[in-house]
C-alpha cells in the first residue's frame, strides 16, 4: 500500500513537471530568458556595488570584496568574475564627489530595480497576472520592493559566507577523527547548505516579487526545485566556464559570453519554477492571489481561420 502511494506522488510530481513545461512553453521561454540575460549583463554591476556599499558599513572592505570574488569566480569563471569586479569599480570611480555620488546611487538603484521590474512583468505574465493603471509612487513602491529582494540576496549572501567558514572548522574537527569523512562531510554540506540558500532566494522572490502571492507552501515547493535545477545547473556550466577559453571564439566578450550563458539558463529555470508554482497551485486547489491593484486573466481561442 506505501508502495503503491509513493508510486502515485511520483507519477504527480512527473505530470506536474510535463505541465509546467507546457506552460513554459506557451510563454516563449526564450525570449523571456533573453531579455533577462540583457538586462542582468547591465543590473549585475550596479548590484555588486549596492551591496558592497551596504555591507561594508558592518563588515570591512576587504573581507566583503574577497567573499565576492570568491563566489564570482566559483560560479562564473575568473573571466567573468574579472569582467564583472573592473565594471563595478568602473562604477564605483564615477562617485568623486558627492552631488555625483547622489546621482550615483539613483542611477545605481534605478538600472538594478529595473532588473527585478523585469523579471516580476515576466513572473505576472506566466501567472496570467496584470497590473491595472498605477501611479508614480505605487511604482516606487514596487522597485523598493525590488531593492528588499537585492538585499535579501545579500543577506542569504552573508548566511553562505558564514556557513563557510563553519564547514572549515567542522572539517577540521572531523578530520582529527577520521580524515576520509572529512572530505565527504565538507562536501555533502556544501551541496546542502548551497541549495538551502538559494532555495530560501527563490521562494523570497517567488513570494514577494510579483503582482500575485502563493502561499508559503506552494512558494517553498517552487522554490525547491528551482533551488535544486540551479544548483546542478550552475555545477555544470562552472566547470564549462572554469575550464573553456572563451576568448579564443569570442576574443575580449568571451567573458560577457559566459555571463550571458549562465544568466540565461538561470532565468530559464526560474521561470520553470515560476509554471511549477501555477501549476501546483491548481493542483493544490491553492490559488494565487493578485495584489490590490493587480487581476487575474485568462487568454481564450475564440476562432480559426
Amino acid at each position: 500500500m506505501e508502495e503503491t502511494k509513493q508510486l502515485s506522488s511520483v507519477g504527480i510530481f512527473w505530470n506536474l513537471l510535463k505541465k509546467s513545461f507546457k506552460r513554459l512553453q506557451k510563454n516563449n521561454p526564450m525570449r523571456m530568458a533573453g531579455a533577462t540575460a540583457f538586462f542582468t549583463c547591465f543590473a549585475l554591476p550596479p548590484i555588486i556595488v549596492l551591496l558592497f556599499q551596504l555591507f561594508s558599513i558592518f563588515f570591512s572592505r576587504k573581507l566583503i570584496g574577497t567573499e565576492l570574488g570568491e563566489i564570482l569566480g566559483a560560479t562564473l569563471g575568473d573571466g567573468g568574475a574579472t569582467q564583472l569586479r573592473e565594471t563595478a569599480k568602473s562604477f564605483r570611480r564615477l562617485a568623486h564627489n558627492w552631488y555625483m555620488a547622489v546621482i550615483g546611487l539613483v542611477f545605481l538603484v534605478f538600472v538594478a530595480t529595473t532588473l527585478f521590474k523585469v523579471i516580476k512583468n515576466t513572473l505576472n505574465d506566466i501567472w496570467n497576472i496584470r497590473l491595472g493603471k498605477a501611479s508614480f509612487l505605487y511604482d516606487l513602491k514596487l522597485r523598493g520592493r525590488s531593492l528588499v529582494v537585492i538585499v535579501a540576496a545579500g543577506i542569504l549572501f552573508l548566511a553562505s559566507s558564514i556557513i563557510d567558514a563553519l564547514k572549515v572548522v567542522a572539517g577540521k574537527y572531523i578530520e582529527q577523527i577520521w580524515q576520509p569523512g572529512a572530505v565527504i562531510f565538507t562536501g555533502a554540506l556544501s551541496q546542502i547548505a548551497g541549495i538551502v540558500v538559494v532555495t530560501l532566494w527563490f521562494v523570497v522572490l517567488f513570494r514577494y516579487l510579483a503582482n500575485a502571492r502563493p502561499s508559503w507552501r506552494v512558494a517553498f515547493a517552487g522554490g525547491l526545485l528551482t533551488g535544486i535545477l540551479f544548483t546542478i545547473g550552475k555545477a555544470i556550466l562552472s566547470t564549462v566556464m572554469i575550464n573553456s577559453n572563451p576568448g579564443a571564439v569570442y576574443g575580449a566578450g568571451g567573458a560577457i559570453a559566459l555571463i550571458l550563458l549562465f544568466v540565461f539558463y538561470s532565468s530559464f529555470i526560474l521561470y520553470f519554477g515560476a509554471s511549477f508554482i501555477v501549476e501546483y497551485s491548481i493542483h493544490r486547489h491553492d490559488p494565487l492571489i493578485p495584489s490590490s491593484r493587480a487581476y487575474r486573466y485568462e487568454l481564450q481561442k475564440i476562432g480559426e481561420e
